[in-house]
């Protein structure tokens, strides 16, 4: 019994290196693009917000609040949240009514209708 080794094509091999260079090309073109990427990311948009608000604080408040007029605004906003009204007698909407009494009302309403 022989052993078979497999024969080393040279055709194989050049033309697989035939195409290295359009492949490392391709590779240096996306390192390049996620390369800049990171910067314009992460070093550009940095700076330019950071600019952005140096700028932006020289124009923020130049007027001077009036303390008193803020606390009393705030004093009555609180007052409204807190004196808020309930009604005492909330009728239960899942208990049964009694149908006497529905249909009293009823009549009591048509009454007064036609009496105006």
């Amino acid at each position: 019994m022989k052993l078979k080794f497999p024969r080393i094509k040279i055709f194989q091999l050049v033309s697989s290196l035939k195409y290295i260079s359009y492949i490392m090309a391709v590779a240096i073109v996306v390192i390049f693009s996620l390369l800049g990427l990171f910067l314009y990311q992460y070093f550009y948009q940095t700076i330019a917000q950071s600019e952005e608000i140096v700028l932006l604080k020289q124009e923020v408040a130049p007027d001077i609040l009036d303390d008193d007029k803020v606390k009393k605004v705030l004093n009555r906003l609180d007052l409204k949240e807190s004196t808020s009204t309930v009604p005492l007698a909330v009728n239960n909407p899942f208990k049964e009514q009694k149908k006497s009494s529905v249909q009293n009302s009823t009549i009591n309403n048509n009454a007064t209708s036609t009496q105006n």
